[in-house]
């Protein structure tokens, strides 16, 4: 042992022989010394290996080398540990800032409808953000299609005789300084909002919130205190033309429409206050003599339409457009599905 040295380094265990012990070994002679009758020698630096070294030597090189082998397997355990948990660090720490110190801003996609002009500046007009709640349309028609509102269990009779009856189910909620709210012939008290509706107009409160700074026009109290509340329940259900200017609303209405359900489609159509007197007169006229010759010989009528999906939201701001502008929801006999829309709109409280 006095000429053997066993060196552990980076590369495994080394061993090394002294110039005495580079003599040639007879095989019998390192049998008889080591008491191994079993040694088979193949190569020669075996041979001569087995020869010189005695066999508690030889358990101790494999040994270290194991150990070396073993450590250098705990050395690369232990770095993937590290970078498992650097990745895990590093994860958390974005999340953290993304979220919570700088929250990431909506993005909403809006485009123009009608857009009203006043020296070049835009006073009044309809936007349409078709994706405002398309990630929570199927909840809240769920939530909507469960609730059991206060609906009318008969629909009022509105102008045109007493047969005409409102064409859709509707219910009207608002704060407790809320006025009532009167349209044609009917009448409606605001209903308290119900935990379901005080939920989404939360909701939509804060997207209508985040919408407004982008639009050219801005109403003067974005404020959601009321809600129309609109029930079809197919196709065959609508809404005539007509133009939202209620003394409740105020000298500049805002309307925040929220669809879920079914698509319909949804026309603007221009008013003219003379045009109208004039059609009312020749119809009077006309009384009788069938549609056609009630009807103003080469002129026709106009509209711009969108589809409310389920989602859509519908901003309507300021005097000017419901001033030169009726709108309607279409009636379509194929929809089987019901549709629900949400009419938030800001009104004026009530004198104490």
């Amino acid at each position: 042992m006095r000429n053997v040295t066993i060196e552990e380094g980076r590369e495994g265990v080394q061993l090394s022989l002294r110039k005495p012990l580079l003599r040639q070994a007879d095989p019998e002679e390192s049998a008889r010394q080591t008491g191994n009758a079993q040694l088979v020698v193949v190569h020669q630096p075996i041979k001569l290996l087995a020869s010189t070294v005695h066999l508690p030597v030889l358990s101790e090189i494999i040994e270290r080398s194991k150990s070396f082998k073993k450590r250098k397997y705990q050395k690369k355990v232990r770095n993937v540990f590290f970078i498992f948990l650097f990745f895990i660090f590093h994860l958390l720490t974005s999340f953290f800032i993304a979220t919570i110190i700088v929250p990431t801003p909506s993005i909403f996609v809006f485009f123009p409808i009608i857009e009203l002009k006043d020296e070049n500046q835009v006073v009044s007009g309809a936007y349409m953000i078709p994706y405002a709640f398309t990630t929570e349309a199927s909840t809240y028609l769920q939530l909507l299609s469960e609730s059991d509102f206060p609906f009318p269990t008969q629909r009022p009779i509105i102008c045109g005789g007493p047969d005409v009856r409102e064409p859709r189910d509707v219910v009207y909620f608002g704060d407790e300084n809320v006025p009532p709210l009167k349209y044609s012939t009917i009448s409606r008290t605001p209903h308290p909002w119900p935990p379901v509706l005080l939920k989404i107009r939360e909701r939509i409160q804060k997207v209508v919130n985040e919408i407004l700074p982008m639009l050219p026009c801005q109403p003067p109290n974005a404020t959601l205190n009321a809600l129309l509340l609109n029930r079809y329940n197919t196709g065959e259900d609508a809404m005539g033309k007509h133009r939202d200017i209620t003394p409740c609303l105020g000298k500049e209405p805002f309307i925040a429409s929220v669809s879920f359900g079914a698509a319909r489609e949804f026309r603007f159509r221009h008013f003219s206050l003379q045009e109208e007197q004039e059609k009312k007169k020749r119809s009077k006229a006309n009384r009788g003599k069938g549609r056609q010759a009630r009807s103003t010989p080469g002129t026709k009528t106009t509209y711009k339409s969108v589809i409310l999906t389920s989602g859509s939201l519908l901003l309507m701001i300021g005097s000017r457009l419901q001033e030169n502008y009726q709108h309607l929801l279409v009636r379509d006999k194929s929809i089987t599905e019901a549709r629900y829309t949400l009419n938030f709109r800001h009104h004026e409280p009530k004198e104490q």
